[in-house]
């Protein structure tokens, strides 16, 4: 059995972002796990959406309406939210962490599962990561500790 994770990070925008590097750095990390897997893979949705002459920031209103579910249903379906901290930018990923926070405080106390990660050198630019569950410098020590959890838990 695997965790499923969902991965948050800020919009990647152009295809040689810093930020989509580091995407797809810890997309490959979780690929090639045994014990994690991907509640949803937002980028390879954007890609497509790109090759198909669509664009998230301009695009028509019910394709944007329709990548906004398909993300919080990716926050819904996972164990783990983890939020790679960006140092600039972010807004849905913020937004993503806040409605992964909301559903895990609404869980019962004896059923609540749902862990919040966040990593990164910037994860302290917001007070908001103190309510996380478990805060780390590095995205390697964090998958790091995924990965530890997994097992404890299968």
């Amino acid at each position: 059995m695997t965790v499923k994770v969902y991965v948050a990070a800020a919009y990647p925008g152009r295809a040689d972002s810093p930020e989509r590097a580091r995407v797809e750095r810890v997309y490959k990390l979780v690929r090639e796990s045994m014990y994690v897997e991907l509640s949803w893979d937002w980028l390879s949705k954007i890609d497509e959406a790109r090759d198909a002459g669509l664009n998230e920031k301009d695009g028509k209103t019910a394709f944007r309406a329709q990548a906004a579910i398909n993300d919080l249903i990716g926050v819904e379906n996972a164990a783990v939210f983890w939020l790679l901290a960006p140092s600039i930018g972010g807004r849905g990923c913020f937004f993503e962490s806040g409605y992964a926070y909301v559903l895990q405080r609404m869980a019962p106390k004896a059923t609540r599962s749902k862990l919040l990660i966040v990593s990164g050198p910037d994860w302290q630019n917001t007070i908001f990561t103190e309510l996380f569950n478990c805060k780390f410098d590095s995205d390697a020590v964090a998958f790091v500790w995924l990965t530890q959890h997994a097992l404890a838990n299968r």
